[in-house]
């Protein structure tokens, strides 16, 4: 792996990852262990970004870009602790060995505590639009909640393991206040994506990846349920399609498609 940034603080680390990784980079913040309690203060070249060899270019391509459109305007950045009262006081009470085991529960999930809340600015207009949420003594955010369209709602979400490696996203696509689509993660690449176009809890269009790539995608006729519909890709490319144009659940009807996207060829089959 190649260091594309030198991040000034883990805020900054974290919301450049998440840019590379919205962007199909794979990122790995190294150092953080090392900065400790520093937060918001520099961090003294501790910190590290880290993407692979072939993704060295274009990861520097996409943070050169956000410098330039930042340079005049740094994005706020601020953490917030809300550990509620009745920890600390718990803590106080049961001593260490009850801190211990409180900050292990929280650590495994069991106690889902917002500890700590890093907070962006993005585009300098006085409100926060990026959220990463921290457990008790957690290095890695495990959740992200963006708002995209800088309207004040929240209409991303990531949700990340242990390690900080994404698990789960969710989406609002066309910014409605409803969650349209939700794409699963396996170590660290999407493997399915499932989209709800009319808030009826139905899967309308479910897509497929292999080794993070686009392989498949199915489109349902809602009516039914059927599979209306299967786009095959190779290389992000439609190659192949089966249809079903009579609605009785067989898919009857296969076009092959060229490099720019035009059928051609049309095979039609019958059910036997």
């Amino acid at each position: 792996m190649k260091q594309v940034y030198a991040p000034a603080n883990s805020a900054e680390a974290h919301m450049l990852a998440h840019l590379l990784e919205q962007n199909g980079i794979r990122a790995h913040i190294h150092g953080e262990a090392l900065q400790g309690g520093v937060g918001e203060l520099p961090a003294g070249g501790l910190l590290q970004l880290l993407a692979a060899d072939n993704d060295y270019d274009r990861a520097r391509a996409l943070i050169i870009d956000w410098e330039q459109t930042n340079a005049g305007n740094p994005a706020e950045t601020r953490e917030k602790q809300s550990v509620p009262i009745w920890i600390g006081l718990l803590v106080l009470t049961i001593g260490v060995g009850g801190g211990w085991l409180l900050r292990t529960a929280a650590l495994n999930g069991s106690i889902p505590i917002d500890a700590t809340e890093t907070r962006l600015d993005r585009n300098g207009d006085g409100r926060d639009d990026l959220t990463y949420f921290f457990r008790v003594g957690a290095p890695y955010a495990y959740r992200a909640e963006t708002d995209r369209n800088f309207d004040g709602a929240t209409d991303a979400t990531d949700y990340y393991d242990s390690e900080g490696i994404i698990i789960r996203f969710e989406s609002d696509d066309n910014f409605d206040g409803f969650v349209e689509s939700t794409t699963a993660y396996s170590a660290g690449n999407p493997i399915r994506t499932e989209t709800d176009l009319n808030r009826n809890s139905l899967v309308d269009i479910q897509i497929h990846y292999q080794r993070g790539v686009i392989s498949y995608e199915e489109i349902r006729d809602n009516r039914t349920g059927h599979i209306a519909r299967v786009n095959h890709f190779v290389n992000m490319r439609l190659v192949r399609s089966e249809s079903d144009l009579n609605g009785d659940g067989f898919l009857e009807t296969t076009r092959t498609y060229d490099a720019l996207s035009e059928v051609t060829r049309t095979e039609t089959r019958s059910r036997r």
